[in-house]
């Protein structure tokens, strides 16, 4: 539901004029505010990374996908339990 509400303010959905059936997704003038949020975000994140080396970076990404992969074949499992009651 968030995420839906920030998709209405970042673009508006236009019908075609030619296509009926069709939706053109266009952005908003609210996609500079957003900007702003994330450029703020992109800059606190690039500090913290520059304080590593890129072998340590290239461990940290290691860590953070198999971490991952393991999240989402434990859930799966997990799933398989809920689905059976």
């Amino acid at each position: 539901m968030f995420m839906e509400s920030m998709a209405t303010e970042v673009v508006r959905r236009e019908r075609d004029p030619q296509d009926r059936r069709r939706v053109i997704i266009q952005p908003s003038s609210d996609v500079l505010s957003l900007t702003a949020i994330f450029e703020s975000l992109t800059r606190a994140l690039g500090a913290v990374c520059s304080e590593y080396t890129n072998q340590e970076l290239t461990t940290i990404l290691d860590f953070m996908e198999r971490t991952v992969a393991v999240l989402q074949a434990e859930t799966s499992e997990l799933q398989k339990y809920d689905s059976n009651a």
